[in-house]
């Protein structure tokens, strides 16, 4: 539909994958294409965990399906944010291409469809971006998926060489109500200063929206920070087990070699791709530039990797866009866990004469969730994840 424009939501690792792929399994009756997606992506993320060294392997529960490997590392304590994005990646695109294939009528023109996606959550918009219809989409996925899981992967080691965990994975990322961005970097200047605390076991701001922010940084420096009531309020942890964000940390990686954009199966899979649709910087509040599949995986990966998460620029840069759109309605329409879309609808209806339509995501039933052990799967109550900035 011409008069029409939607933007497409995509949350991160820091919400309940493993609810909402539970599920989705237990009720959503995947459509064809989505049960084709989650085998090959099965298959495709248990080969490259086969060719991992012994050691990296003992961290993962063996398994024989997706659905397999949801409910086993969910009930581990030991995490690994490589099989966090992953996860969280292939929930993404199994519910696109289901929601594709059985509402097609939502479907809006390349031009008039825009995506946000919050860290880890990129991948699988940039994926969706870069094809034009769902059968082509499934090979990008499938090699996409592996994307997210490596440069996961490449966050969980630094993470472990820098705070081995003993027994439990502890959270890497605290929520901060109320602070001022300023404020927080000149606290913990002082904090480090004064702690002798070397760069690399630093916290630093990860992420900031109008009424929060994240310090990330290794648990126990997010410990004495907490003792020493540095902020002067109460913490909430949210199950992010790596540094994302960290500019101080990741400033000189390989992108294309954490990624392996010059394996043969990466090239054919992007050979015949580009980007369709516009996908909004988390990060600057402007839409990616980059025109080609390649550039734009390698920038996704750099904002989720160096840059700080500015939540209120995103939201900033898709008003305005908003604001210009010709037509008469926009849908808002959320993939995999998020809790951006009431906040994004609220904003464009009271700064737009639009006709606003949110399209909410299946309700995850108490039958889809197991006991919740460690951190993982956590229903995301923090207040960061309340107003739609959870992702580190």
């Amino acid at each position: 539909m011409a008069d029409m424009m939607s933007y497409l939501l995509f949350g991160d690792q820091s919400l309940d994958t493993h609810g909402f792929l539970a599920e989705f399994y237990r009720s959503g009756n995947p459509s064809t294409l989505a049960k084709t997606f989650l085998d090959q992506a099965g298959q495709a993320l248990r080969e490259e965990i086969d060719g991992l060294g012994k050691l990296e392997r003992s961290k993962l529960p063996t398994f024989l399906s997706l659905r397999q490997l949801n409910e086993r590392y969910h009930a581990q304590g030991i995490k690994h944010p490589g099989v966090d994005s992953a996860l969280l990646c292939i929930t993404q695109l199994a519910h696109y291409i289901d929601r594709a294939e059985k509402e097609p009528q939502d479907a809006a023109p390349h031009d008039h469809t825009f995506f946000m996606g919050l860290c880890t959550g990129l991948f699988a918009a940039a994926a969706i971006a870069s094809t034009p219809s769902v059968s082509t989409l499934i090979p990008i996925a499938v090699q996409v998926v592996l994307m997210a899981f490596r440069t996961g992967s490449h966050v969980g080691s630094l993470a472990e060489r820098l705070s081995p965990p003993v027994g439990q994975s502890e959270p890497w990322t605290h929520i901060l109500p109320g602070l001022k961005e300023s404020d927080a970097k000149e606290a913990l200047t002082n904090f480090h200063e004064s702690n002798y605390i070397p760069i690399a076991s630093q916290a630093y701001v990860s992420a900031v929206s109008a009424s929060s922010l994240a310090i990330s940084g290794p648990p126990a420096t997010l410990r004495a920070l907490e003792d020493q009531n540095v902020f002067g309020v109460k913490p909430t942890a949210i199950p992010v087990y790596g540094p994302y964000h960290a500019s101080h940390l990741h400033g000189t990686a390989d992108i294309e070699k954490i990624l392996r954009l010059n394996d043969p199966k990466v090239v054919e899979a992007l050979a015949k791709s580009k980007p369709r649709s516009a996908i909004m910087s988390g990060t600057k509040g402007i839409w990616f530039a980059e025109t080609d599949t390649k550039s734009l995986i390698k920038a996704v990966a750099h904002e989720c990797l160096v840059d700080v998460l500015q939540f209120q620029k995103g939201i900033e840069g898709c008003i305005e866009t908003a604001r210009d759109f010709e037509g008469s309605t926009c849908l808002v329409i959320p993939y995999g866990p998020t809790h951006n879309a009431e906040t994004l609808s609220k904003m464009i209806k009271d700064r737009t004469q639009l006709d606003v339509q949110v399209r909410l995501g299946p309700r995850i039933q108490r039958e889809s969730i197991n006991s919740p052990i460690g951190n993982h799967g956590s229903s995301g109550k923090c207040k960061l994840a309340i107003v739609g900035m959870a992702g580190r």
